[in-house]
């Protein structure tokens, strides 16, 4: 893997491409085509950059298959009898992204609760990056899975890969972001301002002095997290009408394709957020992936943990519309230099 970032200026095109054939290599070590098989941990929350993540491994699974999942649900509306009788046989993906951890623990919980439920399927975790803080923690994921006869656990960085080798005693496969498999991607609408700060507010946030970002001219502020209750409700009832045209009389095939309309008018509002600016500046990892997807110039800061300099060093460093800032001063000199 070590030649993946040691290009000076590499295109978009490039990048994309190399990881996308990655995925369908290392995905196709578990599933084969016309195989059934089920989604869980479905991203059914604002944040855009998980249902990205959703939509690329769809994409690929769809590609290797041949077919749709035969079961896909969120945390919320999971249902162990259900998943075995719409999949009763054929592997489990359990949703990729970084929240394999305590940091989000009800996820943490889920996944591991999957794997005590099914011992006798074969469990696939989809790319994370990881980070613990407590040991019990750690102690519990590795007795759970160490415990379960044919789990496999992909991740997307190095730290991650060591983390699951020497605290987990597993074995990790270095493998890239699904959104990945989602392919280069035009942006869905023309730029109407100079700067898009795209930022997070959530507890992986890095104390930042934003004084010099926000008094940036022609700049627009936002986060992807939030949706209004209005949005959930309609979207929801849109994505459940399309589902009955679709053909899902059936609740486990409705639940497959309101998932999938749920993901893409997500993913459509994220992309339109950064496709406001002619450039983004951004502390989220999949703003920094739907940029490179959409071919947008942008910077990115880290986040708390230091996820996206991990994500970056073994999969886009070296991008040419890509720099990496440790400071608000930093981004924005950068920024006068990327996409120019």
């Amino acid at each position: 893997m070590s030649g993946h970032g040691n290009e000076t200026s590499r295109s978009a095109e490039s990048v994309i491409a190399a990881q996308r054939a990655l995925l369908l290599t290392e995905f196709g070590k578990h599933v084969s085509h016309g195989e059934p098989y089920a989604i869980v941990d479905f991203p059914d929350y604002g944040n855009v950059g998980d249902s990205a993540i959703y939509l690329g491994m769809l994409s690929i699974l769809r590609e290797l298959t041949g077919r749709d999942p035969s079961y896909v649900a969120s945390l919320a509306r999971f249902n162990a009898d259900a998943l075995r009788r719409a999949a009763p046989k054929g592997p489990i993906f359990l949703q990729g992204g970084g929240n394999f951890g305590d940091i989000w623990p009800k996820h943490q919980h889920f996944r591991e609760s999957i794997a005590k439920t099914f011992p006798e399927r074969r469990l696939i975790q989809g790319p994370q990056s990881i980070h613990f803080q407590d040991d019990v923690a750690i102690k519990r994921c590795a007795e759970t899975f160490g415990a379960h006869p044919d789990f496999h656990i992909m991740v997307r960085d190095r730290p991650s890969v060591e983390f699951v080798q020497e605290r987990l005693d597993l074995t990790a496969s270095l493998v890239p972001d699904t959104a990945f498999g989602l392919g280069p991607l035009r942006r869905p609408a023309a730029p109407t301002r100079d700067i898009v700060m795209l930022m997070r507010t959530d507890k992986e946030k890095v104390a930042l002095d934003e004084t010099l970002l926000k008094n940036l001219p022609d700049a627009r502020e936002a986060d992807w997290r939030a949706e209004s209750e209005n949005w959930r409700k309609w979207s929801r009832l849109y994505a459940n009408v399309r589902g009955l045209l679709m053909g899902g009389v059936v609740k486990s095939r409705r639940q497959v394709l309101v998932s999938k309309q749920l993901a893409d008018m997500r993913f459509d509002r994220g992309a339109r957020i950064l496709s406001d600016g002619r450039k983004v500046i951004t502390d989220r990892l999949h703003a920094h992936i739907m940029c490179t997807l959409h071919n947008i110039p942008h910077v990115y800061l880290d986040n708390s943990y230091g996820k996206i300099g991990r994500y970056g060093a073994v999969w886009t460093n070296g991008l040419g519309i890509a720099r990496q800032a440790t400071s608000a001063e930093q981004a924005i000199e950068l920024l006068r230099e990327v996409g120019n």
